[in-house]
């Protein structure tokens, strides 16, 4: 049995500048508190088809999982399909909102 959780949120800047800041995969562990380290990046930057390895630490343990970005539409739609404990997929859609952008995972 499948999860599935989904927020939005809206943050201050375009829908371009949002997007390059949340695919730039190098920088995930200055903005998600659990990721500690980011690996084995196939390409730079990331585009349909890269992988790469994220490390991160909850609850006490390390899970380490092979992703691989299935989407990628610039200012749109960002996909990241993960191997390993958790696995799963994780959907990022970005869209104007007055001076910012909203973005649904």
């Amino acid at each position: 049995m499948g999860v599935k959780v989904a927020v939005t949120v809206n943050i201050k800047g375009s829908p371009a500048a949002v997007f390059a800041q949340l695919t730039d995969v190098a920088h995930q562990p200055e903005w998600v508190g659990v990721v500690k380290e980011v690996r084995d990046i196939s390409d730079t930057p990331v585009r349909l088809g890269s992988t790469y390895t994220s490390v991160a630490q909850f609850m006490g343990r390390k899970m380490v999982s092979k992703i691989k970005i299935t989407a990628y539409e610039p200012g749109k739609r960002f996909a990241e399909e993960i191997s390993g404990k958790p696995g799963g997929l994780m959907t990022f859609d970005f869209a104007p909102d007055g001076d910012g952008t909203r973005v649904a995972m």
